[in-house]
């Protein structure tokens, strides 16, 4: 057995899984994407994405729907106190090819909402204001600035066509998943009655991983549930309370349509660190969510 191969089944306490070396993404882009996934899940699988906007070769991954139904019912859970109380209709503004665009959909789905993706050849601003419009779409799912050249397709570029799309549109909730969101942007949305900006944080190897608090929106409480999130230092040992380290997540759990669990059945993430850093915070929150946090979120070297 590989370092890669441990069976959660005989990792029973913290202690255990603490044990395993971190993985790195420069392992990960030497393994065969086939590697990490058991063969007794091979006739479930129903979604592979590969990373994008990353350096390096691309990486890929396998989810079943269990497993991305284990994450949205997770995201939900965080993101309910910051619904606003009316039927949400979305604009998707992800790419379907994404992976936060799926999970984006299957979240709003167990809200109550409904989703509608960005048409093929939305490649500009006006597109993509017509397309809400037409939709009567009062939630917004899309990044500020991406870090990617993508004209039309970004929150900032639908500010610099309209600086008061949010109003004219009658967007009520903005949701994305950007490390680059500001106060005074989510201020100026609050000015044009935007009821609630939410922000998550990710990758696309591990799913969503945190949720934007709604008292400190700088600070995401960690989603466990799906997943097991760890703040380690360079040996892998958790850090303490507001030290830095390295965002290093477990894949766990899968949940059946009758809400039963077990054990995530797609590519075997164990103790994976996505090349991000972060710095945590495991004292009591403001908002009342007995989650840790973590904020001042960057890019690593890895």
């Amino acid at each position: 057995m590989n370092k890669f191969g441990a069976e959660l089944e005989r990792i029973e306490t913290l202690k255990d899984l603490s044990l395993i070396p971190v993985m790195i993404k420069s392992e990960h882009r030497q393994l065969s994407p086939w590697e990490l996934v058991p063969r007794i899940s091979r006739d479930r699988l129903h979604l592979c994405r590969s990373t994008s906007g990353t350096t390096g070769t691309p990486t890929s991954s396998f989810w079943t729907l269990a497993d991305l139904r284990a994450i949205a019912q997770t995201i939900v859970r965080l993101l309910k106190m910051q619904r606003p109380p009316m039927p949400i209709v979305a604009l998707n503004g992800y790419h379907q090819g994404h992976l936060a665009a799926v999970m984006y959909d299957d979240v709003i789905r167990l809200l109550g909402g409904v989703t509608v993706p960005r048409h093929h050849s939305q490649d500009d601003e006006s597109a993509t204001l017509e397309r809400i419009k037409e939709f009567g779409c009062n939630t917004l799912i899309l990044a500020h600035p991406s870090g990617q050249a993508k004209k039309g397709k970004t929150v900032e570029d639908l500010l610099k066509y309209d600086p008061q799309f949010f109003a004219n549109c009658g967007i009520r909730w903005w949701i994305g998943s950007s490390d680059t969101f500001t106060s005074a942007i989510r201020v100026e949305a609050k000015r044009q009655e935007v009821f609630s900006v939410s922000n998550l944080y990710g990758s696309s190897d591990l799913g969503f991983l945190a949720v934007s608090c709604i008292v400190h929106p700088d600070e995401f409480h960690l989603a466990f549930g799906h997943a097991l999130i760890e703040i380690t230092d360079g040996n892998g040992v958790p850090v303490g309370h507001g030290d830095r380290g390295r965002v290093v997540a477990t894949r766990l759990f899968s949940c059946d349509e009758s809400g039963g669990t077990g054990p995530h059945q797609g590519s075997q993430f164990i103790r994976f660190w996505n090349g991000d850093e972060a710095l945590f915070l495991a004292d009591e929150c403001e908002c009342g969510i007995r989650r840790p946090r973590i904020k001042d979120i960057r890019r690593a070297p890895s």
